[in-house]
């Protein structure tokens, strides 16, 4: 701290060194702290909600480049209008903000959000005020509930809803909003309210736009009660496009700069409280842009799943009775495709479109979590989709129509003509499948002494030599180890279907192939670490055999580790231990699952006496409720536990081998 004392006539002159020495000390603006310098090449990195906030209220700049570098979720904070400092004729943002493919969730409650004398979500709803820059790469999510004052008579001018901003004058560009907007006020659009000469090129609306048209022309009559009725000014991109004059210092208009809207996509809904009414200048109502006074551009799309709703009625944009611009202005009207996207399990991994806008997708019945969703595009598109693996896992494959692919990274679709097309992902722990070789003793403790039963040697795999048909449902992991194939299984479990919690990840097993005395029992055993059904009962995880490529049928689990017949399995932990039903998985416990199956059974692949070949899976079951009275009719045990009350031991095994031999992981 700096301490000046001012004694007689010094107080003048101490006060001049020392407003001198704090003009001299180093300044450092809000964005200081932002790694990055805001130039090109080193733009300021945006990774916080915090960070955000230098685009808006007092902590502002007037240019430098901005990049995101992660998703940014805003919709609990007190977050400011971005793009203002909250006075009529002061900042605005004039430089340029990249986000990188990522997106920003915002929500704007008027109710809720004041910043003292600052223009507010009150004023304007979104997520900027005006864009003099440049916004490109950018997705946008969240909703505006926007309802204007009509006691503010003299602001009724500067007042709308965007989902990204209110106003544009510069260029928004490979940008999505899927903000859900509610207003009583015009204009609305679900990019812009208003693009008075910007450019807005390949963006994209998705969300839904709810007006209440009847009640905003009133309270526009009601403040303007000599003026003719208004329009209605709704745009599923751009809600009013106008240009912007040019003018010298003695106002003499020099030029008029065209609002462009190129290359957009709606697929969205607007829904109407009442009819679209028309004035004198025309209707504002429509998919593209609504109100249009110097708007040009081309080439945007309006999907065939778009639809308006005015006074209850529906409309398709594209229909001849459609009393808003419908085709005016709005580009080509195009037919939509779906296609599946399929995960062995979400938690270790993801597929996502590029974020390309000329070939838009949009996502449909996905969940947080979900393993199956679909996705609609445009026919004849050949849209792209990366593979995202999590921390800790890869792609083992991928799989478009059943047909593998590799263990590729991203995959672009031939143009599309058709519904149907899935495209499947495998992900694995990295270094190879989730069930991993046993060591070479049984974990099973069979003759209940507390010595673990030694085992012999197993005969190598050789995937050429394997039957035709079992090639057909197997395949080799990334160790060149002859696994189920896990789409295969999905596809196999047919009316074992209903049983099978189909979200959760299907797990392949090596394949097992020994040799035994004629008629005699074998014993599987697998080493795994189950992570990918950490949290579940042990009680839920169900083994299945495959049969053939049409077929797999569910093991059932053994009562007691020392009594496993054929067509049955076990858990137990790294002890040998048996796993209680009621026990929860662990993400880092090693686990051992061993299956038992006799020479020349249903469940053995190979018609060879004294051979045995067993394909086998792990897949989460659905627990099912009990009656409600237990032993009464219908009632029964759950679905492959095999132990009924009072049901006797289970023949010993004759014989017993593990699948594969190697190293115990150990526990971490």
């Amino acid at each position: 701290m700096i301490t000046f004392k001012l004694r007689g006539r010094a107080p003048r002159a101490a006060a001049a060194s020392l407003a001198l020495l704090l003009f001299l000390l180093p300044w450092q603006p809000a964005y200081a702290a932002l790694e990055g310098r805001g130039t090109e090449e080193e733009p300021y990195i945006i990774r916080t909600v915090d960070d955000l906030k230098v685009l808006g209220g007092t902590f502002t700049v007037k240019s430098g480049c901005y990049r995101l570098a992660n998703d940014i979720d805003a919709s609990g904070e007190e977050l400011p209008i971005l793009g203002s400092d909250g006075t009529p004729h002061g900042y605005r943002f004039r430089g340029v903000l990249d986000g990188a493919g990522h997106k920003i969730t915002y929500r704007c409650t008027p109710d809720e959000f004041t910043h003292g004398g600052h223009t507010t979500w009150k004023d304007k709803g979104a997520l900027f005020d005006t864009n003099y820059g440049t916004i490109k790469n950018l997705i946008v999510e969240g909703s505006v509930d926007f309802a204007f004052d009509p006691a503010d008579k003299d602001n009724h001018g500067n007042r709308g809803a965007g989902g990204i901003v209110y106003e544009n004058r510069g260029l928004i560009e490979n940008c999505i909003s899927r903000v859900n907007i509610s207003a009583k006020f015009f204009p609305v659009g679900g990019i812009a309210a208003k693009s008075w000469g910007g450019r807005i090129i390949n963006c994209a609306y998705t969300g839904t736009i709810s007006v209440d048209n009847g009640g905003a022309r009133k309270a526009l009559s009601e403040m303007f009660p000599n003026d003719p009725i208004p329009a209605d000014v709704v745009g599923g991109i751009v809600g009013s496009a106008m240009y912007r004059s040019v003018q010298d210092e003695y106002g003499t208009l020099l030029k008029k700069i065209e609002a462009v809207n190129e290359s957009c996509v709606f697929t969205g809904r607007i829904a109407l409280s009442e009819e679209i009414h028309n004035a004198a200048n025309g209707t504002g109502v429509g998919p593209i842009w609504g109100y249009n006074d110097g708007g040009v551009g081309g080439g945007s799309r309006v999907w065939d799943t778009a639809r308006i709703t005015a006074g209850g009625r529906e409309y398709k944009p594209s229909d001849a009775e459609f009393p808003g611009r419908g085709g005016l202005d709005a580009g080509a009207f195009v037919d939509t495709k779906l296609l599946s996207i399929s995960l062995n399990s979400a938690l270790m991994g993801d597929v996502r479109a590029s974020a390309d806008v000329s070939y838009f997708t949009s996502e449909e019945g996905r969940e947080p979590g979900g393993t199956r969703w679909s996705v609609r595009v445009e026919e004849g598109a050949s849209p792209e989709f990366r593979i995202y693996p999590s921390t800790g896992y890869a792609v083992k494959y991928a799989a478009l129509d059943g047909t593998n692919l590799g263990a590729v990274d991203s995959y672009r679709f031939a143009p599309i003509t058709e519904d149907g097309h899935t495209l499947s992902v495998y992900f694995s722990p990295e270094g190879g499948a989730g069930f991993t070789p046993l060591p070479v003793v049984s974990p099973i403790k069979l003759d209940g002494s507390g010595e673990a039963l030694k085992v012999g040697g197993v005969a190598a795999i050789e995937f050429a030599k394997l039957p035709s048909e079992v090639q057909g449902f197997a395949e080799k992991d990334a160790s060149g180890t002859a696994v189920t194939d896990p789409l295969a299984a999905r596809l196999a479990l047919g009316p074992a279907e209903e049983s099978v919690d189909l979200e959760s990840p299907i797990l392949p097993m090596p394949l097992t192939h020994c040799k035994a005395d004629k008629g005699a029992t074998a014993l599987t055993a697998y080493q795994c670490s189950l992570s990918g059904y950490a949290g579940e009962k042990a009680s839920d995880l169900k083994i299945f055999a495959m049969l053939s490529s049409e077929r797999a049928v569910e093991l059932t689990r053994a009562c007691t580790p020392g009594a496993i017949g054929d067509g049955e399995f076990a858990i137990t932990d790294a002890d040998g231990e048996e796993l209680p039903p009621d026990a929860l998985i662990q993400e880092d416990e090693i686990y051992f699952v061993s299956v038992a199956f006799r020479d020349n059974g249903q469940y053995d692949l190979d018609p060879e006496e004294g051979h045995l070949l067993l394909a086998a899976f792990a897949a989460k079951g659905i627990e099912k409720e009990s009656p409600d009275t237990p032993g009464g009719e219908g009632s029964a045990s759950k679905s492959g536990s095999g132990c009924d009350a009072g049901a006797g031991s289970l023949a010993l095994l004759a014989f017993a081998m593990p699948a594969l031999f190697g190293k115990k992981k150990n526990k971490r």
